[in-house]
């Protein structure tokens, strides 16, 4: 049976120690698909500001983002590329 992303970060933060950003790009390099990413990254969050370049509350960002669907993970990794090569 094949699990969802979303089942999988469930099951996996019930460990004791594993907490949730671990779990998501645990997830994220292995699945095939590309919704899940580590939200709560720091570097998510800052490579996002960039990308948007205009004062966006986070919530309003992370709003646009969750509306493309099964990119949300390529954009989440995209954006803290961008910021990590912008130090």
């Amino acid at each position: 049976m094949e699990r969802s992303p979303e089942e999988a970060i469930r099951e996996h933060t019930k460990i004791y120690g594993v907490g949730v950003w671990t779990t998501q790009l645990s997830v994220a390099m292995v699945s095939e698909k590309l919704t899940i990413g580590p939200i709560s990254d720091l570097a998510v969050r800052r490579g996002l500001r960039r990308v948007f370049k205009e004062e966006k509350d986070y919530r309003e960002i992370l709003e646009i983002i969750r509306n493309l669907g099964n990119y949300i993970g390529l954009i989440m990794y995209l954006a803290s590329y961008s910021y990590e090569v912008s130090k």
